[in-house]
């Protein structure tokens, strides 16, 4: 090694010192690793092996889409057909509703059996299948509520005019890592659930010909300080939900149709500005600002008001914390609200119901019910939160208390007033208001089939059910976390952040434990791709797995080849993983052995040092420095030196200075371990001037080398940062071990002690043939001169 070229002392020094500063860093992140949370483990893995972004697949979201509703009736589909029982008695219900009022009101349309036949289709659809089409369940339509529907949509099919569903929804994901890992753009939640509308539209557009349209106003803008979102946030978000909006309508209907896409994304904050001010002079943010701020005022006192009639009604503020951390306090508000309710109907039969006293009740009622409902909602904003993102609790709590307040005025404001008296349903004609959220007062439309509320806020998973079968899950991050299964980041078309998570499935195990405390477990996904999962706690041997993380990371930028790429890398509770591709076949150990190990040496040896030498020892030189060997190899002879000194090995006298072996006087093991420990000055001045490889395995024996034909692979990567810099000789001596190894591993030998004490070694012929390969290889070394 020292007759290699050597750099010149200043870069030395350069090198050396920058070597030394980077191990510092290094040793002092693990250390506070160490001693921080989980996500501090987290934090060091990303610094280490400076996370890169994935390169976006071609892959398309058109194999994941939601399945097609087909209208249980359509009108005039086929002659004679008979109308379900439900849609019968609609028609029957609103028509005697038409009757009667037609009487005292000459306003009201007399439309055809034929319209009113097919609003009443309409709304069957748009009302069935709870849990895919609606998220509610099947009690809440009554005639009321059918006849108001129809009242809406019957002008539109009179004039074959198309029929706007309006709601409010999407925005950017909660920044709380435990719910989304602080990933703010849409995932496949998002994307499922624009596929769902689209089949949505889709059955309801073959019931009305006139066209039904489903408008999704986005409300990012809208809560823009939910989650602290900044513009680039809200806007990007807003984009992301169009092209994915988009990229569902090709997936249902092919990319040949030219079918309209009957599934639209407004952007609310501009309907806000159009719709919400009563006049057209009045348009513009600070006029809504000016709007907005008197609602909240108006709110907070009402709140206020709520929270008096409470401590007076119910108990002070220590009595209500202990309600509602006990889960009584909604109850109380309820029997409280009803007792006001019940004074109020008394005074009523009396007669001493007063005005003053009246409003004062009504008053009272109205504050209790707002206390309640802000009081819940301070409960949701702070599930949106982490304290991360605020300097104390305090900050945080009071985040939460405006967050209650602004939602309470918005949604007041909304849906009332305006250009239309519509609210923010005024930018089109008599539009149908639908929710999301479950409420009996709108239509509801459900997002995802089978979801919760806000399934849009959370991860997004492919997770495995108790059938085995694969399912789509809305996962928080900390669910993931955990979990003992192993969950996949999954990156799908332009997006370069993970667009879904996968869990993958275990198949079985290399090995229980590697060497260094890390257990190997063979995963496959869902289309049968296969990985190797490599885990190990922080505290025995995970800090070996963040060096190989941030050491195979180093490796795949500058080119290195012949490692399998991370995968992916996380921390799961105390413990280190990352995944690798799994590699068919055998590695060395088996390929080299079976058969002719002669023939398998010389055959595959040349491929296998040519690939080592071009594709990780020429990807760039390092430098050894003045104390190399002490500080990278004393260690290794030491720890050697005090494990055969405690050795039970019955089969070599180790305690003997010299040893006879096969007739020849040797140096015994622990003698060359002294010999080597007393050397360590004249060693390092040896090495001091050697250039070595930038990149080299540091453990390379057989059975961490896969080769298949000319396609060699490197697995286990030593991370020790005391192999950072090693030579060449170094990586050859251990393949030349890998043969000792082997005829050690399958007994090929025997020790033979006779009358006068010396030891004999007797080899099988098999170990014999594996001793005549390894010459084979020692001599390859010195004719190439590697």
């Amino acid at each position: 090694m020292s007759e290699r070229l050597s750099y010149s002392n200043e870069i030395y020094d350069q090198r050396d010192e920058s070597s030394q500063n980077q191990a510092e860093t290094v040793e002092n992140a693990d250390q506070t690793a160490a001693d921080l949370s989980v996500k501090a483990l987290m934090k060091v893995i990303r610094q280490q092996s400076g996370e890169k972004r994935r390169i976006p697949s071609d892959e398309t979201l058109k194999h994941f889409t939601t399945g097609e509703y087909v209208p249980e009736f359509i009108p005039g589909a086929s002659k004679g057909q008979l109308p379900p029982k439900r849609i019968r008695e609609t028609v029957e219900h609103f028509l005697n509703h038409q009757r009667i009022n037609s009487e005292t009101d000459s306003q009201i349309e007399q439309y055809s059996e034929d319209e009113i036949l097919t609003a009443a289709s309409l709304l069957e659809f748009l009302s069935s299948k709870p849990g895919k089409i609606r998220r509610t369940g099947s009690t809440y339509r009554n005639e009321s509520y059918d006849t108001k529907i129809l009242e809406t949509i019957l002008p539109h099919i009179h004039e074959n005019k198309p029929i706007t569903l309006f709601g409010l929804s999407f925005s950017p994901k909660f920044r709380n890592p435990d719910i989304s890992d602080g990933q703010l753009r849409p995932d496949m939640a998002n994307y499922l659930a624009m596929s769902n509308l689209q089949q949505i539209a889709r059955g309801a557009n073959m019931i009305y010909s006139g066209g039904v349209d489903l408008c999704i106003g986005y409300e990012g803008t809208i809560y823009r300080q939910l989650g602290k979102y900044n513009n680039e946030d809200v806007d990007g978000t807003r984009k992301e939900i169009i092209r994915l909006n988009d990229e569902a309508h090709r997936n249902v209907y092919g990319e040949s149709s030219d079918s309209p896409n009957h599934v639209i994304v407004e952007d609310a904050s501009a309907l806000i500005n159009s719709c919400l001010l009563a006049e057209p002079e009045d348009y513009g943010e600070e006029k809504w600002l000016r709007r907005a701020a008197r609602k909240r005022r108006e709110v907070r006192s009402r709140y206020e008001l709520g929270q008096q009639v409470a401590y007076q009604e119910i108990g002070d503020q220590e009595v209500l914390d202990n309600l509602d951390r006990d889960g009584g306090l909604f109850h109380r508000l309820k029997d409280t609200i009803k007792g006001l309710k019940a004074q109020k109907e008394a005074m009523l039969f009396d007669d001493s119901l007063t005005a003053e006293a009246e409003a004062d009740i009504d008053k009272k009622i109205d504050g209790l019910d707002v206390y309640g409902e802000l009081e819940s909602w301070k409960k949701f904003y702070l599930t949106t939160t982490s304290p991360e993102m605020f300097g104390d609790e305090r900050e945080r709590a009071g985040y939460a208390q405006r967050m209650a307040v602004n939602y309470k005025a918005f949604n007041e404001i909304k849906y009332q007033g305006g250009v239309h008296a519509n609210g923010i349903l005024g930018f089109t004609e008599n539009p149908v208001a639908i929710t999301v959220n479950g409420t009996n007062r709108k239509m509801n439309i459900q997002l995802v089939p089978g979801w919760n509320y806000y399934p849009h806020h959370r991860l997004t998973a492919r997770t495995i059910g108790k059938n085995g079968q694969y399912q789509w899950t809305p996962l928080m991050q900390k669910e993931m976390q955990e979990s003992d299964a192993v969950f996949l980041p999954q990156y799908v078309g332009e997006h370069d952040y993970p667009f879904y998570y996968e869990q993958l499935a275990p198949v079985g195990n290399l090995d229980e434990k590697t060497s260094m405390h890390a257990g190997v477990q063979i995963l496959q996904s869902e289309n049968g791709q296969k990985y190797v999962a490599k885990t190990a706690e922080y505290r025995k041997g995970g800090n070996h797995l963040l060096e190989q993380i941030a050491r195979m990371r180093r490796m795949s930028e500058a080119g290195v080849t012949i490692i399998p790429e991370i995968v992916d890398a996380n921390v799961k509770g105390d413990r280190i993983q990352y995944l690798l591709p799994f590699l068919d076949g055998e590695s060395l150990d088996g390929n080299m052995f079976d058969g002719d190990p002669i023939q398998n040496t010389e055959a595959a040896l040349p491929i296998l040092l040519s690939k080592l030498s071009q594709e990780l020892w020429a990807k760039g030189e390092s430098r050894s420095f003045e104390h190399y060997f002490s500080d990278h190899h004393l260690s290794s002879v030491e720890k050697g030196l005090d494990s055969v000194e405690k050795s039970e090995n019955t089969l070599l006298p180790l305690s003997d200075s010299i040893i006879d072996i096969d007739g020849k006087t040797q140096l015994n093991l622990p003698t060359i371990l002294k010999i080597l420990s007393g050397k360590r000055n004249t060693l390092d001045k040896s090495f001091a001037t050697s250039v070595c490889p930038e990149f080299t395995h540091g453990d390379l024996h057989f059975g961490n080398i896969f080769m298949k034909d000319e396609d060699v692979q490197l697995i286990d990567i030593n991370g020790n940062p005391n192999r950072d810099i090693c030579s060449v000789d170094f990586e050859l001596s251990r393949l030349m071990l890998s043969y000792y190894r082997q005829i050690i591993r399958d007994g090929e030998y025997s020790v033979e002690t006779d009358e006068d004490g010396n030891d004999r070694i007797e080899y099988t012929e098999r170990g014999k043939a594996i001793l005549d390969a390894r010459e084979r290889l020692f001599s390859y070394f010195k004719r190439t001169k590697i």
